[in-house]
């Protein structure tokens, strides 16, 4: 048996799963997300993208198997992925793998519904749940909880946290290593070309601590998210990479075609002018309630909806930074892009 640091709740062994957190500089918040798992797992590796704040020698002490990897590319997919091949290698047998991220705090109880989900459900190919942000008192936290809220049922992809079962992510090829960003969606695509489903539960799986006090920050998160819309979106774009790259055109029309028809009304008839401003206004409304079915307060909701329509620019940006890339034959990722806010 063992005992949640936070919580106190006594959580018993998963002997049939194994985890899987990686991490960079993610300090005390680190020691926190191991504590709460190591006497849950199987096995616990823990991969660390060559932190500077210590949190390797730290993880080391909780019990984990700790992995060091000491040049880059250092994206999660890739820390994702040298974790599975340890765990398995390690503990063959597990049936089940939990991945989360060095910033959460897996929840109480989410283990054992998990399971039992994916006992129950033979097609199922990975479960997740509810992310939650931690510290509802920043602005951006507000912003970020916003997207982790989504009904449960069936859905085409998972985030980083997730139980998935081990046939499935090793028979799809487990994580592509040199993938800044939508890895999640990258692995789940190919693990539905394989014939397993995935599905949302309507349970707290983590809390997270997104760390996020600047404006750069999220911009920075937008670019990637773009970047990796197109990165992975023209890897499945003859599939379900379309709905990523519908994604990335449609940040393009609101950047560069709605300013530009503006542009072109102010300097020949102005009334065209008020063609984007109705889009635009029709785009802060549509964000603005998706916010409020999600249960944030209507100033968040209209912040959430203001600031996204602000970063559809860098969210263009990353798009664009993709395709130049890709014709540039680039295939080393950037480390702009892959970490987004500052160190610990």
């Amino acid at each position: 048996m063992s005992q949640s640091a936070d919580n106190g709740v006594e959580q018993k062994r998963q002997p049939r799963v194994g985890g899987v957190v990686i991490g960079k500089n993610e300090g005390a918040r680190l020691v926190r997300a191991l504590e709460a798992v190591v006497g849950q797992f199987a096995t616990t590796v823990y991969v660390d993208s060559n932190s500077t704040d210590g949190s390797r020698e730290a993880a080391e002490k909780t019990g984990a198997v700790v992995v060091h990897l000491t040049s880059g590319p250092y994206t999660p997919s890739r820390g994702r992925q040298t974790g599975l091949e340890e765990l398995l290698r390690r503990n063959p047998g597990v049936d089940y793998v939990q991945f989360i991220d060095g910033d959460c705090l897996l929840q109480p109880g989410w283990l054992e519904t998990a399971v039992a989900y994916l006992d129950q459900h033979a097609k199922v190919g990975a479960v997740f749940g509810r992310r939650r942000e931690e510290k509802l008192d920043n602005f951006y936290s507000r912003l970020m909880d916003v997207d982790w809220n989504h009904p449960a049922g069936e859905v085409p992809n998972f985030g980083g946290d997730a139980l998935v079962r081990a046939p499935a992510i090793t028979d799809a090829g487990g994580w592509s290593a040199a993938t800044i960003n939508a890895e999640d969606i990258d692995v789940s695509f190919r693990i539905r070309e394989k014939g397993w489903t995935i599905v949302r539960l309507a349970t707290e799986m983590t809390l997270h601590d997104a760390r996020m006090t600047r404006f750069g920050e999220y911009w920075r998160r937008s670019v990637r998210a773009g970047y990796g819309y197109v990165e992975v979106g023209l890897r499945y774009r003859h599939g379900p990479g379309k709905m990523l790259l519908r994604r990335a055109a449609s940040s393009g029309f609101y950047v560069v075609v709605l300013p530009s028809v503006a542009l072109a009304g102010a300097l020949t008839c102005w009334p065209v002018v008020l063609v984007p401003a109705a889009l635009y206004t029709r785009v802060f409304i549509g964000m603005t309630r998706f916010a409020r079915k999600r249960g944030a307060t209507l100033p968040t909701s209209m912040a959430y909806a203001g600031l996204n329509i602000v970063c559809k620019a860098a969210s263009f940006a990353g798009a664009v930074r993709a395709v130049a890339d890709r014709f540039q034959g680039r295939g080393t990722p950037r480390d702009d892009l892959i970490v987004y806010r500052r160190a610990t």
